[in-house]
């Protein structure tokens, strides 16, 4: 059996892992946006997935790229995230001012803008943002892939075909969603899932623990 083949027969044989029937979205561009942005390295659940909720509770008008670059310049980014001034918050303001460039204003028109690869190479041009960010938001406008984080290496090694190589792991994953036959998202967010109920040592992911590695 080859690597992607070896997973499968993991998840088979599995009897905890569950495969999630589905996944909500923001539908709010100044949430989405903030939740890819603070996503990487912190406690989802504790930490991003509260300011994301409030967020979009104090800003609901913020449902455009340019709404949001209003409430960003008239409150000022930290505020808006509840972070403090830094990376973040500086990564976000950065990431608005590229989309509103390229007239991206709606999720619909980002996700038809992350499909070109040479958005990619402008968005990898904002620090703080490279594949995994990336691929991350992709799955939150609805684009099938999967953002590879320390929950899914560690899946991986688990599985018996251990892997340190981001384009790697990637492929392997996508190979096994449709080996699987589901939407690489979802996957994506099962395996999430299920790292982060394990004991401590492995419940570093955070995204939604810790989407770390890399940005």
């Amino acid at each position: 059996m080859n690597a992607s083949e070896i997973v499968v027969a993991h998840i088979r044989s599995h009897r905890t892992f569950v495969v999630v029937e589905s996944m909500d979205r923001w539908n709010h561009m100044g949430a989405t946006l903030a939740d890819a942005v603070l996503q990487r390295g912190i406690d989802y659940k504790a930490v991003v997935e509260p300011r994301v909720n409030n967020l979009k509770a104090a800003y609901p008008e913020a449902i455009t790229t340019s709404a949001f670059a209003h409430i960003l310049e008239c409150d000022g980014a930290p505020k808006v995230l509840d972070w403090t001034d830094g990376a973040k918050p500086q990564t976000l303001v950065a990431l608005v001012k590229v989309l509103l460039e390229n007239g991206i204003e709606t999720e619909e028109e980002l996700r038809e803008w992350l499909e070109v690869p040479k958005s990619i190479i402008r968005l990898h041009h904002v620090k703080g943002i490279k594949d995994k960010t990336t691929d991350y938001l992709k799955i939150l406008v609805g684009i099938q892939t999967v953002a590879v984080d320390m929950h899914l290496f560690g899946f991986l090694e688990e599985a018996g075909v251990p892997t340190r190589d981001y384009a790697e792991a990637h492929r392997i994953l996508h190979e096994v969603a449709e080996l699987l036959g589901i939407e690489a998202s979802k996957l994506d967010h099962s395996i999430w899932r299920y790292g982060s109920s394990l004991p401590t040592k492995r419940s570093a992911r955070s995204c939604q623990v810790s989407r770390e590695i890399p940005a």
